[in-house]
């Protein structure tokens, strides 16, 4: 093992505990600089024997064919690998950028990363999960997304030592009949067999030609690459499946297929991380909001955390989410870690600081400039309205969730920070503002301040009187 990489995981187990446990605010400098190292160390001396256990299995749910296979193409050399992206949407957040941190460490490792951008598959738009067509998109609405894709993704991915290429520099120029002589070997069974298709033409819905023959075409950037591996998300198994039966049947070595995890939101609702579910944490945002949303995370989340998005491995996980350090301050090692990766060192620090000194303040009193809900001008509308007013870019479908889980509440201050709480109820949540405002005055004591605890992220101050 390289004497950098082995120094670097005693150090980081030897000093952890300790650090962590500094209450009540850890010092996280000294393990931040050592998981930042950790991100541009050369990897390229490790014995494959222990790179597969210990950096590649944690961060996959799958190997195909199998680990021997991986081993022995490592022990070859330098491996050709691919990651393709179809730039149909211009925002990139951390779910999205998993398959990206293990493709940064292959490229540690030694491997030359074809970073394929599908300019003609996105055209067709990837069918996987969907339970309608997708919008065909312009040329000019793919070429403006992916103007963004990369700049959000270079912070975790060395661009420069990657090759990019279009999937236009040899789709354009493919045959008719080189697409009639591969299908003739792809049986439609093979591509019925997909649940999502099944559940598309059972209930009615369209299927297209084009979706129906995605997977085909995106084999064809394998063939044309001559990939040894191909990394991708685990909803593209079938299609990185069919990138295998493609090569094969082309006369070329089968590519290996790792498969990373699809995680699970900020929230803890069990819903994969998503724009839509509101449940993300963008790339592109500062690093106060990426600290903040990195704490609200359930406790049980650390550990599939740790391993998609740090470069930890497996035993110092095992210490991190073990009853030895506070759960609190494991959180907060995620969270500027890789808000360092993203935004810096110095601005992970500040935002973590920020958010220690809003929520772990005594008093809500104490707080400068926090937000105000009125809720005498606020009636008649709904208190969930309000909130999104308020909130900006958020779901009701996620508030209802906070609701569900007892996260929103009012909360009642008085002047020695003192506080008693009223939980808002999903009744509560969907009824005028003024019936709240009806609570808030029944339990209000004289010299009390009224606060809305929205999570563990955000603290309104209510306005009651004119």
């Amino acid at each position: 093992m390289t004497s950098a990489l082995l120094s670097s995981i005693e150090q980081f187990t030897a000093e952890a505990p300790a650090r962590l446990n500094d209450s009540p605010t850890p010092k996280l400098d000294p393990l931040l600089d050592i998981l930042h190292d950790r991100r541009v160390m050369d990897l390229s001396d490790l014995d494959p024997a222990w790179v597969i256990p210990n950096l590649i299995v944690p961060s996959t749910v799958q190997i195909l064919p199998d680990v021997a296979e991986l081993e022995k193409r490592l022990r070859r050399g330098t491996l050709k690998v691919k990651f393709g992206i179809d730039p149909t949407g211009a925002d990139v957040h951390l779910g999205h950028a998993v398959p990206i941190f293990l493709a940064s460490r292959l490229q540690r490792l030694g491997s030359a990363i074809d970073f394929v951008i599908g300019d003609v598959t996105a055209r067709i738009g990837d069918p996987s999960g969907r339970n309608e067509s997708r919008p065909p998109l312009t040329k000019e609405e793919i070429d403006n997304n992916l103007s963004t894709y990369t700049h959000q993704l270079a912070p975790v991915f060395d661009f420069e030592i990657a090759t990019l290429h279009k999937n236009s520099e040899w789709l354009d120029d493919v045959r008719l009949d080189e697409i009639l002589s591969i299908l003739a070997r792809v049986p439609v069974s093979r591509l019925l067999q997909r649940e999502d298709f099944r559940n598309r033409l059972s209930s009615g819905a369209g299927l297209t030609m084009a979706e129906l023959m995605y997977s085909v075409v995106m084999a064809l950037d394998s063939v044309a690459l001559m990939s040894d591996l191909e990394i991708g998300g685990v909803d593209q198994l079938l299609n990185m499946r069919m990138c295998r039966t493609v090569m094969e049947a082309v006369g070329q070595t089968a590519e290996i297929i790792l498969t990373t995890p699809l995680i699970e939101g900020t929230d803890g609702s069990g819903n994969k991380m998503s724009k839509s579910l509101g449940n993300y944490v963008p790339l592109s945002a500062p690093a106060n909001e990426i600290v903040g949303k990195l704490m609200s995370i359930p406790d049980r989340l650390l550990a599939p955390y740790f391993s998609s998005v740090t470069e930890l491995t497996a035993p110092e996980i095992a210490i991190l989410t073990s009853a030895s350090v506070p759960p609190k301050a494991a959180k907060e090692l995620l969270a500027v870690d890789v808000a360092a990766a993203l935004r810096g060192k110095e601005a992970a620090l500040t935002a973590l600081d920020e958010f220690r000194m809003q929520f772990g303040s005594r008093s809500y009193r104490l707080l400068k400039d926090l937000p105000e809900i009125d809720l005498i001008q606020s009636t008649p509308a709904s208190l969930i309205e309000v909130l999104q007013n308020a909130m900006g870019d958020v779901s009701r479908s996620h508030l209802r969730r906070l609701t569900d889980q007892s996260a929103i509440r009012v909360v009642f201050e008085g002047e020695e920070g003192e506080r008693h709480r009223v939980v808002v109820t999903p009744s509560i949540l969907d009824a005028p503002v003024s019936g709240l405002l009806a609570i808030v005055s029944s339990d209000m004591q004289t010299d009390d301040q009224i606060f809305l605890r929205v999570g563990s992220k955000l603290v309104f101050r209510l306005v009651t009187h004119e």
